[in-house]
């Protein structure tokens, strides 16, 4: 019997946020997700599923004695230029800006306004993401 439902992989992100009915436009605009459940009580997300990159991302409304639980994200993205421009268009505010890395990566952070921070980036050099065995 499978144990992890299907597209999901064993580690999930879960974020809770107040506000959360405007979480999924955001990352729809900023990063390409794909909604692939919301669930509503009383017109309200109560939760969602978010599949971005290939990734799962949980999330629900903060209520009562479950508070917000932002988190620090890191994507992959196959145009981070793009991306981070999108992000920043959709209301993201820039905690730094896009640059090469000397490990490999361009890569640029931000945080959304339920106080997610995003750590987007692309590989730019494979060699150099290599570790040591």
């Amino acid at each position: 019997m499978q144990h992890i439902p299907t597209g999901f992989q064993p580690l999930v992100p879960y974020l809770r946020m107040r506000g959360a009915d405007g979480f999924a436009s955001f990352c729809r605009a900023a990063f390409g997700a794909e909604v692939v459940m919301e669930h509503k009580h009383e017109g309200h997300l109560v939760h969602g599923e978010l599949r971005i990159e290939g990734a799962m991302l949980e999330f629900g409304e903060a209520r009562d004695a479950w508070g917000p639980l932002p988190a620090g994200l890191h994507l992959y993205v196959r145009d981070v230029d793009a991306a981070f421009a999108r992000a920043k268009a959709a209301g993201a505010e820039v905690l730094f800006e896009l640059a090469d890395q000397e490990y490999g990566e361009r890569s640029g952070g931000l945080r959304d306004r339920w106080g997610n921070e995003w750590y987007l980036a692309t590989v730019t050099d494979m060699g150099k993401r290599t570790t040591a065995p």
